[in-house]
């Protein structure tokens, strides 16, 4: 029976997958220990008389709570054995005798097989399938069956096979039929599930040679399950139309009536099937008549059959017509179809006749049935089932219309005919004993398949493809240790089921293939025919075979022992690769051993070998002298089983040794079972026959060398370069088969290489092979012979999944010709898959949606699955995944085709890890609905595995197999994908540089990894407070003027003067990695009395601690100095401490040493007390080269020539100031100045060609730092400040005091290249960085927990100071949405922490460098501002800076300065709720009349998600809340803090008078989103508010236009609301033209795109999108000429959503100015706002080299905003390996700067092609990045962060759990990954409450799913 399965795109060419469908089930009962006990003592009472003994069992059997029973038969036998041993053959029923265990271990041996004391003679068989009403799952069938059989030994129990039948005792009854016959009392029943048998005891002995009859009643579930008696359909227009039919291979005949359902237990069979008109029903035989039944049935009498088994019963009912003729031996032939497919079974009938005539000459035995009916299945699990006269396929296995159909979709069904044909007397005239020998029916039946093939069509050339299709196709499976022998023991349903694979079909066919060889075609037909006469309508095993060639053989002289022979092929798994040699005499050296394609692979045991791996191979051979491959059975040379190796004289003319050409080749036409290799030299001198002549060497023999050598050299039996070589020739082949093999190693070599960046060097291969073949044929297959037809199909598949420009351009075009005339299709049917392939990966969601709706319009089988594979080649995700749940959830996708769809979307690798989570998701549904094949599961899991090549896959494949126990059929199926994924493992790291090499030397060049490295840990790092630092005298030189940056370092000396606070004798400093020594201790004045000396000193490499020790202790009051010298090495790891940047310019590279201490990496440059509340003063000397410049926080004092070209600065002493502010820099950079109105000087420092980039960072840096004097009334308290553009900088600015440090796209500026928004950028960072210079540096905090009074109030200066500058620019109108919405999302989570929050290591504190601290706390600043009023607040900050000062502060100082002038608020009292807990509220406004009610709760993104309690809330969270409100009444927009009304965190709720507020009046809350909360309102109110919008939107203030859609989104994600209110208030977006509520929208908006981005909505989501910008994209356009900020902003936004959503004349203006730019690459035509647009939308609909154009431009930019920009738009790509290329340049390449790496991740992460690929890359590279980016704690955490924002799947939130827990020191970035945890839960939740009610409200808005 075969499955017929074409992956002919994915998998091995050609494959057909002939495998059963089947349900697993491995479970019953062994013997309990009261059991055994009890047979031990019934053995020593044998004596007594073994019948007592079968009394007492049998009596026991009866025990209602046992699941399975002995038969007495079964007793005697297992006492028997307990007395002489184990018998030969033994197959009782086990059971448990008298208790069971509540645990059953699995069943042993032989528990499924039926007991031998009963031989079934007829049946009388009666069913009535009932499947006429409307509801499906109603549908039943009934029947009864009456069973004659004779009784073989005495028993009381009759054992029939049942399953999932419905039975009661009243229905049966047993009668004898010889000897007068009688009624037998039935004494009970039972059905065992696990077993799938029914017991029937009685209570009298059957007797032996008597007769008896059984009868049942019996019903069952007619379902579409595939198995049994099922239920298939169709539809008919509209209706669909409902058919019974049977399946029963293997075993299954007993779901539909109970039976003896093994091989051997043949009997007769007098069949009536019930129907009702116009039905037509069929079986076996003929109708002998019909009758008439009550309720309108009628009743189809069958005549009887030859003796059978119950597997090839078949039976139908259906509305099917039929064509029909009379074979030339007046056999009745008919081709049955649904009525719409009757014009594509002519062919069929016609092959079927043809090849039924031939078998029966062929084999001297004619057909013994009256008629042979074939017909077409809708739902059909396998390929064909050969029922004997009733031969069942699937739709595109039989039916063939010439005018739809290709030359191969002919041959396909030819072959599947000939198959099932040839079973008619290989398995149902001689059938098989056990399913253990099930070779003997497929094998042969495989290998007459081709028999039958070649008289229909000889032009198809069917035994040059066997080798390609059979041979080699067998080798892939059985050259792995987890494959079977041919003849494998079969005891359990599971493994019945799994030999029905390629080992006993192709290998069967394979072997049978040798020995015809061997024995000669006529010896072997006439063995044939003598087999098939001695087992006529009986059962056979191989030994039979065997004797019948042997007889024939020497019958005819010929010597071979054929059963000698034939055991080692059968009886042991695998084959040998022979090793053929000469030696200096000329001699052949022939070598055997097993192959194995991992030879380091453990074989599990499961099977043994009796001959040691050693095979009777016979050899043939020919050479380059005479090279003649025309050899028979005489010819072959024998290497026996027992000879490893053996010396053999050549029997062929052998070329001289001497001659460098000359070449011999073993195993001519592959008649031989294994591989072949040789020495390198006979290998290329092979390689180079084929480049000079490859005809000379027949194409079978091309196939196999190609063949060969990959699999040799997989497995590292010789090299990568002869396999790869073997391919160079390709581009002058033009025979089918070697391109077939071709195919076969390129495909392979692709799935290794996917996900790597050798991929696209391969790709290019591939496409210069297949050019000069492709241009000569073409997709045009007319005229077309057979093999050129099939050669045209292997060439446009290699061509255009490979890119090759003039196959995708004629593919694509093809199909638009199609798309504009539907009903007139132009493509050649052999190129269609491939066409429509190509067309959907290349096109957009309408070209998708086509092919579907040709799907559903499609009558054609063929067609119909050329369409259906080729919908899994869109490189869109969420399509791809629409496509999964297609593929389960029935419709569109039939059953029996739904792991082969998910196979096929695996071998996307767009959609590798889509199939991949979306099976072990739906695994238990997979496994109970759809896996009725094994061999399709097999394809599937293989499809998805085979581009796992780490050991991290290998890790999740083997969770997934522990994680899943009981994996019945599919363990084999999984070992094997584990074995493949080891090996592939063991490959990538042998043979996958061999490979990129070997392509690079041919021009093929690609990018290289590099090696990871390891991450380090750090533990708590306070210092003790007994030392005071006052001064430090820092020296220390850069040493980077070596050739190798590899060797340079730095050194210092630094004398720090301190107070001791307490006697010690211990000063403790802070170091990490240096080293120190020349340690001195001095009194700090003159006269001091004795100084404590150095006595020691020991590293704390935990603590980061130097300790040293002294021989007496410091005295308390005094001062004291510390000396030492340090080195350290300059590099860029990490960028933190001293470290090395560079730039390239027309000399090179130029190095820069420069400085990032912030956080605790001070110590990494010099020893220090590196914590920010020792402040000291610092006097900083820096030594250069000439041609350098040195910069430090101070103006230089003075410079000394130290000779030798080194001068040292020393700069003046600075201010007190805490360590991570210090900073020095070394470089060659260039400088502009200017003075603020105090007469500071202000520099702005860069490379010297970008200096021209920095005037706007100074004009605007100069206003800003005159601002901030005037509104904190506080002077800039330094001589000058500088500000330099960094070349490699992890964050984006550092606030040095007086040198601060930028990221070059912060501060850099170009007009007419940098955008608005890359000026906004820098505007906020420089600031922000100048903020600093009050809050921070002048007052630092105490220590880390109040990071938040840094960075919360420069993040709030910032927009204040921009504001100033720009007020055009409404930044605090931006505030809202960048900086309170921001903080907010991260706030909503219990993962969060309070703004005040305590830290005590370096981790800890990296990782509170988030959003709480600067976005949160600038909103809580902007909060209490508003409450206690401008003037208030800006004299609180005076008197904060005035008092503090050169020292440190903690919030309570804050609140003290504020409070001083007070405003009734009690700003600690109110701030305390804002700082001390986390998250914030939600005010709910309830109104009622002219009352507003008020009251709150926390607010949870997730409400469900559990608060870890790491920290804890002292007010319950509950807040003192700023509240405000305006009603549409008066809509007031403009509050004060006098509007205020406050509700207090001790109010359980509160009620506000609203006395204008009327009955169809909104109220709106927290005007101008003031407050840091959210506002929820009863769904009155919120429908009022998005009415208003609808209506007039600018009523309402911009700001809060995007309060009420942030709100409303956040709100419906924590189930606050329902999703359709969050909905509602954007369905005005078409009328919105300002920009803050387009970008919380977008926000809001590009969540919900994430979510939906892998599920069937997408599309839906999409056109909901481009319909809400279409107009205003209509508007705006892409010119930006003259704008100003916020309508820039604007234009990009809706752009950018435009394009994205797919608005054509967004995506056709994009792309017109991406291709005009190319065409002229000097004048970029893109406005700079609208860049990242096109530049995306370009990558995502463009080529592969309009992605190598941009990526070009990018190494070419030195703008740096520009630079930027095309970086993180390469990774919009959709190509998988292009964004494999780019991960591996991200990390590990030095095009990329390593401070940019983490947005590339970031980026690919969220392009939905790009998300599995960047986790699994992220994995895979954690300890390059952990190490890399430990210390940067903002491109970590954005880069975690964004997993929370795209991870949405319960697989990816394990994944993620999983992840954190085998790593649990994380650093910095614990903090995010929680988040990420909780928000990818939260996306969760939120996927499960609203994906239905999105759907819904699309649907209603007419976007349908």
């Amino acid at each position: 029976m075969p499955g017929k399965y074409n992956f002919s795109d994915i998998g091995e060419n050609g494959t057909d997958d002939k495998m059963a469908q089947g349900k697993g089930s491995n479970s019953g009962c062994y013997l309990s220990v009261a059991m055994g006990f009890v047979l031990a003592f019934l053995a020593i009472l044998i004596a007594v008389g073994v019948g007592l003994i079968v009394h007492f069992a049998e009596k026991d059997s009866y025990d209602r709570d046992t699941s399975c029973s002995f038969s007495a038969d079964s007793m005697a036998e297992l006492l028997r054995q307990l007395q002489q041993g184990p018998a030969t053959t033994v197959a009782p029923l086990p059971t448990t005798m008298t208790t069971m265990t509540t645990t059953q271990p699995p069943v042993p041996p032989g528990a499924y097989r039926l007991p031998t004391n009963l031989r079934p003679i007829y049946y009388d068989l009666e069913l009535a399938p009932d499947f006429y009403g409307d509801d499906p799952s109603t549908f039943t069938f009934e029947g009864h069956v009456g069973i004659v059989f004779e009784c073989i030994t005495p028993t009381k129990t009759i054992t029939l096979n049942a399953n999932d039948l419905t039975i009661v005792k009243a229905g049966i009854t047993v009668s004898g039929v010889s000897q007068g016959g009688g009624s037998l009392e039935v004494m009970d029943m039972e059905l065992n599930s696990k077993l799938e048998m029914l017991h029937i005891m009685l209570k009298d002995e059957l007797k032996t040679g008597e007769t008896y009859r059984v009868e049942i009643r019996f019903s069952g579930p007619l379902t579409d399950d595939l198995v049994g008696l099922y239920l298939s359909s169709y539809k008919r227009g509209n209706e669909t139309v409902y058919l019974a039919t049977t399946q029963f291979e293997v075993p299954d005949a007993r779901e539909a009536f109970p039976c003896f359902d093994e091989p051997a237990m043949k009997a007769q069979f007098n069949v009536t099937l019930l129907r009702k008109p116009p039905l037509v029903s069929l079986s076996n035989t003929k109708i002998v008549r019909t009758e008439s039944r009550p309720n309108g049935w009628v009743a189809d009498v069958y005549d009887t059959t030859p003796p059978m088994s119950t597997y090839l019963l078949a039976f139908i009912v259906c509305d099917f017509t039929n064509v029909n003729g009379t074979t030339p031996k007046g056999i009745e032939y008919r081709v049955w179809a649904r009525p719409e497919q009757s014009d594509s079974v002519e062919y069929a009938l016609h092959t079927g006749m043809t090849i039924l005539d031939y078998y029966g000459d062929l084999f001297a035995t004619d057909f013994p049935l009256q008629k042979q009916d074939m017909i077409a299945i809708p739902d059909f699990a396998a390929g064909a089932m050969e029922n004997w006269g009733l031969i069942t396929y699937r739709e595109t296995a039989l039916l063939y219309n010439p005018r739809g159909s290709s030359e191969s979709d002919r041959q396909y069904v030819t072959l599947v005919i000939a198959h099932e044909l040839a079973h008619q007397w290989f398995g149902n005239l001689v059938t098989l004993a056990w399913w253990d020998d099930l070779w003997l029916n497929e094998g042969f039946a495989e290998f007459v398949e081709y028999l039958g093939m070649d008289i229909v069509a000889p032009q198809w050339k069917v035994w040059e493809q066997f080798a390609l299709k059979v041979v080699q196709l067998v080798f892939t499976d059985d050259q792995i240790v987890s494959s079977h022998p041919l003849y494998s023991p079969a005891e359990t349903i599971d493994q019945m089921e799994q030999y029905f694979d390629s080992i006993s079909y192709e290998k069967g066919a394979s072997v049978i293939r040798m020995i015809r060889f061997c024995l000669g075609e006529n010896t072997f037909r006439r063995a044939l025919q003598r087999y098939l006469h001695d087992h006529r309508y009986s059962n056979a095993n191989h030994t039979d075979l065997w004797n019948a060639l042997s007889v024939q053989a020497q019958s005819e002289s010929k010597s071979l022992d054929i059963a000698d022979i034939m055991n080692t092929w059968t009886l042991q798994m695998g084959f040998p690769v022979v090793t053929v040699t000469r030696d200096f005499r000329g001699d052949v050296m022939v070598t055997q051993k097993r192959f194995l394609i991992n030879p380091d692979a453990k074989d599990p045991g499961v099977f043994k070998s009796p001959y040691g791996y050693k095979w009777n191979i016979p050899l043939t051979m020919t050479s380059s002298e005479r090279p003649d491959f025309n050899v028979t059975g005489d010819d072959v040379k024998w290497l026996s089983k027992t000879e490893q190796s053996k010396t053999m004289t050549p029997w062929i003319s052998m070329p001289s040794s001497a001659d460098a050409d000359g070449w011999f080749l073993v195993n001519l036409h592959q008649y031989g079972y294994y591989r072949v290799n040789y020495h390198d030299s006979n290998w290329n001198a092979l390689v180079n026959q084929l480049k000079k002549d490859h005809k000379v060497i027949p194409p079978i023999n091309r196939a196999q060398i190609v063949d060969d050598a990959w699999n040799l050299a997989s497995a590292g039996e010789t090299s990568v370069a002869i396999a790869l070589g073997t391919l160079e020739y390709l581009s002058e082949e033009e025979d089918y088969v070697p391109w077939g093999a071709a195919n076969n190693l390129l495909k392979d070599l692709k799935t290794r290489l996917t996900g790597t960046s050798g991929f696209g060097a391969l790709q290019r291969f591939i496409q210069d092979k297949t050019r000069p073949i492709f241009s000569k044929l073409g997709l045009d297959d007319t005229n077309a012979t057979a093999l050129q037809s099939y050669t045209r199909t292997e060439i446009a598949s290699l061509a255009c999944q490979s890119g090759l420009p003039e196959c995708v351009q004629v593919a694509v075009s093809l199909f638009k010709q199609w798309r504009v005339n539907p009903d007139h299709n132009p493509i050649s049917p052999s190129v269609r898959f491939r066409v429509y392939c190509t067309a959907v990966q290349e096109g957009d969601e309408s070209d998708w949606l086509f092919v579907l709706t040709r799907l559903r319009q499609e009558k054609s089988p063929q067609e119909k699955s050329n369409l259906e594979d080729s919908l899994s080649c869109s490189s869109q995700p969420w399509i791809l995944s629409t496509l999964l749940n297609m593929a389960l959830e029935g419709g569109d996708i039939r059953r029996d085709d739904a792991t082969g769809v998910i196979g096929y979307v695996a071998a996307n690798d767009v959609g590798t890890a889509l199939a991949w989570d979306f099976v072990r998701a739906k695994w238990d549904v997979i496994m109970s609905g759809f896996a009725q094949s094994s061999s399709r599961l097999r394809r599937m899991i293989m499809s998805i595995v085979s581009v796992f090549h780490s050991e991290f896959f290998r890790q999740q494949l083997l969770d997934f197999i522990n994680s899943h126990p009981d994996l019945g059929s599919a363990a084999p199926v999984l070992d094997t994908a584990l074995e493949r994924v080891e090996f592939n493992i063991k490959w990538s790291q042998n043979s996958y540089q061999q490979v990129v090499q070997w392509l690079a030397a041919r021009g093929y060049k690609e990018f290289e990894g590099a090696e990871s490295v390891q991450k380090v840990t750090q533990k708590n790092l306070r210092l003790p407070t007994h030392l005071r630092p006052l001064h430090y005298d820092l020296a220390i030189e850069p040493n980077m003027y070596d050739p190798d940056p590899a060797t340079f370092t730095f050194n210092g000396s630094v004398t720090l003067t301190f107070n001791c606070v307490q006697a010690t004798n211990l000063i403790v400093l802070h170091i990490n990695e240096l080293q120190v020594d020349n340690i001195r201790v001095s009194g700090a004045s003159t006269g001091q009395a004795a100084v404590p000396g150095y006595q020691g000193h020991v590293e704390d490499k935990d603590r980061q601690f130097v300790n040293i020790t002294l021989d007496s202790t410091l005295t308390a009051g005094q001062n004291y100095t510390v000396s030492m010298d340090f080195t350290g090495p300059l590099d860029a790891n990490g960028l933190d401490g001293l470290y090395l940047s560079s730039y390239q310019n027309a000399s090179g590279t130029v190095y820069l040493a420069t400085t990032q201490f912030e956080p605790t990496d001070a110590r990494k440059a010099f020893p220090c007390m590196d914590e920010p509340a020792m402040k000291a003063t610092f006097t900083v000397t820096v030594i250069r080269r000439t041609f350098n410049k040195a910069l430090s926080n101070m103006p230089v004092e003075a410079s000394s020539d130290l000779g030798e070209g080194r001068v040292a600065d020393r700069f003046m002493m600075s201010k007190p100031m805490s360590t991570y502010l210090v900073a020095f820099i070394v470089c060659d950079f260039e400088s502009k100045t200017k003075l603020t109105k105090r007469n500071i000087t202000y520099e702005v420092w860069s490379r010297r060609d970008t200096v021209n980039q920095l005037d706007f960072a100074l004009d605007f840096g100069v206003q800003i730092i005159d601002f901030y004097e005037d509104y904190f009334q506080v002077p800039f308290p330094l001589p000058k400040q500088a500000m330099v553009a960094i070349p490699d900088f992890a964050a984006g600015a550092m606030e040095n005091w007086g040198l601060i440090t930028y990221r070059e796209t912060r501060i850099l500026y170009e007009p007419g290249v940098s955008s608005m928004a890359d000026k906004e950028a820098s505007s906020i960072t420089i600031a922000h960085e100048l903020a600093h210079m009050w809050f921070g540096d002048l007052v630092s905090p105490l220590w880390w927990d109040e990071l938040w009074l840094n960075e919360g109030f420069a993040t709030f200066m910032s927009f204040l100071g921009v504001d100033h500058v720009y007020p055009g620019w409404k930044e605090f109108d931006l505030f809202v949405t960048n900086a309170l919405h921001s903080g907010m999302r991260m706030d909503g989570m219990v993962s969060s922490h309070p703004v005040y929050v305590p830290v005590a290591t370096p981790a800890e504190v990296l990782a509170i460098f988030d959003s709480i601290s600067y976005d949160k706390g600038a909103s809580i600043i902007r909060m209490i501002r508003h409450a206690i009023g401008e003037d208030t607040f800006k004299n609180g900050l005076t008197n904060y800076l005035n008092t503090l000062k050169y020292g440190n502060a903690n919030r309570k100082d804050l609140w003290y300065a504020l409070d001083k002038d007070g405003r009734n608020v009690n700003v600690g009292h109110v701030m305390d709720t804002w700082t001390l807990q986390m998250n914030y509220p939600v005010v709910k406004v309830t109104r009622a009349g002219q009352s507003l009610t008020l009251a709150q709760e926390r607010f949870l993104i997730d409400p469900t998600a559990k608060d870890p309690g790491t920290y804890t809330s002292e007010f319950g969270y509950t807040w003192d809340i700023p509240f405000t409100y305006t009603t549409s009444v008066n809509p007031q927009f403009s509050v004060q803090h006098s509007n205020i009304t406050w509700f207090m965190r001790d109010e359980q709720n509160k009620t506000v008078t609203a006395n204008a507020l009327q009955s169809d009046s909104w109220v709106l809350g927290n005007v101008n989103v003031y407050g840091y909360y959210r506002v929820n309102y009863d769904d009155d109110n919120w429908k009022k508010l998005a009415t208003q919008l609808k209506m007039s939107p600018t009523v309402i203030d911009p700001v809060n236009r995007a309060q009420i859609i942030d709100d409303a989104w956040s709100l419906a994600s924590g189930g606050y609301v329902n999703e359709s209110v969050a909905l509602e208030v954007v369905e005005y977006l078409h009328l919105e033209m300002d920009y803050v509520p387009w970008q919380a929208a977008s926000g809001q908006m590009s969540r919900v795109s994430k979510m939906l981005a892998s599920t069937e909505l997408y599309g839906a989501f999409q056109m909901f999108l481009a319909n809400k910008t279409s107009s205003q994209y209509g508007q705006l356009g892409m010119n930006n000429s003259g704008a100003e900020l916020l309508e820039s902003y604007l234009r990009t936004q809706i752009a950018s959503l435009a394009c994205s959503s797919g608005v054509q004349q967004c995506v056709q203006d994009a792309l017109s100015l991406f291709q005009t730019w190319k065409q002229t690459p000097s004048t970029n035509p893109i406005a700079p706002e609208l860049r990242s647009v096109v530049y995306c939308t370009a990558m995502a609909h463009g080529t592969v080299e309009d992605w190598n154009f941009l990526y070009q431009q990018f190494l070419n930019e030195t703008n740096v905003n520009e630079k930027a920009r095309l970086l993180s738009r390469l990774a919009c790509s959709n190509e998988i390996w292009v964004l494999t290329k780019l991960l591996n340049r991200a990390l590990y390449s030095s095009d990329i700067r390593s401070q940019d790496a983490l947005t590339v991740v970031s980026a690919v992460l969220g392009n939905p092609t790009g998300t599995a690929l960047a986790w699994n890359f992220f994995r895979n590279s954690w300890d390059v990045i952990f190490n890399r980016y430990r210390k940067d704690p903002f491109a970590l955490k954005r880069l975690v962060g964004i997993f929370g924002t795209v991870f949405n799947t319960r697989i990816q939130l394990q994944e993620l759990q999983a992840f954190v827990d085998t790593h649990p020191d994380l650093a910095a970035a614990t903090r995010a990954f929680d988040a990420a945890i909780e928000s990818t839960r939260s996306n969760i939740g939120w996927m499960d409450k609203n994906y239905d009610v999105i759907k819904t409200w699309l649907g209603g808005q007419g976007y349908e799913a």
